[in-house]
């Protein structure tokens, strides 16, 4: 099951991961993680070449937690399942509220 994570608890969860195979994955358009973005993530849109990138540019093993495009209900679950997909089976959760909550 996936969680949602409450922005305090979110940082937290990265500040313990830091250096310990966690990678933030913003899946959010470009024009909006070129508006604001947590530091040290990658912007990789949820697309049609969503897991190829992450495939390419997130060391495998590796934690993902996820920033997820907002207004779109289905983004989760295509997210975690392009992520099973390609072999990232652990996504410990998701930012609740996304970057307005976060900032």
């Amino acid at each position: 099951s996936k969680k949602i994570v409450p922005p305090k608890q979110f940082e937290q969860r990265l500040a313990e991961g830091a250096g310990a195979g966690v990678a933030i994955v913003d899946a959010r358009d470009r024009g909006s993680f070129a508006a604001g973005h947590i530091r040290g993530s990658l912007n990789i849109e949820l697309a049609g070449t969503f897991s190829g990138y992450v495939g390419w540019l997130v060391p495998f093993a590796s934690k993902v937690v996820l920033v997820l495009p907002e207004g779109r209900a289905d983004a989760l679950e295509e997210a975690t399942t392009e992520l099973l997909r390609i072999g990232y089976e652990w996504v410990p959760g998701f930012l609740d509220g996304g970057m307005d909550a976060w900032a």
